[in-house]
């Protein structure tokens, strides 16, 4: 039997993960994300709150937010 478990991991070790769709309120909780930060990332992306999307996903954003201009253009002015 410990022959079998074992094919059985390798097997699925092998197989690529699968990513994590969860709300951006569930990022939002784990990763402790300050409110303005968490709204910027929602304005800046369009996103609405229940939107989900993969932790990668929402850490870019997050970052993306994180390193903008503060000046609000987008940097295009």
């Amino acid at each position: 039997m410990a022959k079998e478990e074992k094919g059985m991991g390798a097997e699925t070790a092998a197989e690529p993960a699968v990513p994590v769709y969860e709300t951006i309120e569930h990022w939002y909780n784990v990763h402790g994300t300050g409110p303005a930060v968490y709204a910027g990332t929602l304005c800046l992306k369009g996103w609405r709150p229940g939107k989900q999307v993969t932790e990668q996903e929402y850490l870019a954003a997050v970052t993306a937010f994180e390193k903008g201009p503060m000046a609000g253009t987008g940097g295009t002015r």
